[in-house]
């Protein structure tokens, strides 16, 4: 498997803003390639537009395949693929023939599944920190 991000560094403050981390992602993909999984980040403020209609076309082919929704998560009914790779960044999951097998984030029926719920969800990805739980006293006993 081989993961390759869009995203762009001139509006990664606007996708934080929309609750996606970047940071986080990039954390994840480090200790995923720990565990053999390789990756690429492309930076979109460096291609063309028609360059990034490919990536757009291309990326969500198995969505079609797989009926779920991407054409309004990365834009809107009339214009979709706007937001791609820029104003929402996008993970594209390839196979070992090189064909993309799988987009996130996604629409399935009336969930969004994110970036960081599928990277999270691979063997080898760093684990969310386990939450302390504090012990209260037993009122009553010395």
């Amino acid at each position: 498997m081989h993961l390759r991000l869009y995203y762009s560094e001139q509006f990664a403050l606007e996708a934080s803003k929309l609750g996606c981390d970047l940071n986080g992602i990039t954390r994840q993909l480090a200790s995923l390639e720990k565990s053999g999984v390789t990756s690429e980040r492309v930076n979109t403020d460096a291609l063309s537009a028609g360059d990034l209609s490919r990536a757009y076309i291309e990326a969500v082919m198995p969505a079609v395949l797989r009926k779920y929704r991407v054409r309004q998560v990365f834009g809107s009914r009339r214009n979709s693929g706007t937001l791609f790779g820029r104003h929402v960044p996008a993970l594209v999951v390839i196979d070992e023939a090189g064909r993309p097998e799988d987009v996130y984030p996604h629409q399935a029926g009336l969930q969004r599944i994110e970036i960081l719920d599928f990277l999270r969800s691979l063997p080898g990805s760093e684990s969310k920190r386990p939450t302390t739980q504090r012990h209260s006293k037993i009122r009553g006993h010395k």
